[in-house]
């Protein structure tokens, strides 16, 4: 598996890391199309939303409970 995400998470591709936790890792977007821009992704491989299953819909729902947070934090 080849996945971009995955590859900053592991630290071979440096990013500027604003949130971690067991579960997802969030980061500024190199390319921003906003003043603040961050990603969060799953720590678990999600493809895609087609991938989200009900064992793993837990991991969508805490991004989503956490969000709120990186984004106060990120001003």
């Amino acid at each position: 598996m080849n996945c971009l995400f995955c590859s900053i998470i592991k630290g071979e591709i440096p990013s500027t890391k604003l949130y971690e936790d067991d579960v997802c890792y969030a980061f500024a977007d190199i390319n921003p199309q906003a003043p603040t821009h961050c990603l969060v992704v799953p720590k678990t491989h999600i493809a895609s939303a087609n991938e989200i299953t009900e064992e793993n819909s837990n991991i969508v729902a805490h991004i989503f409970s956490v969000i709120p947070k990186i984004a106060e934090s990120a001003g």
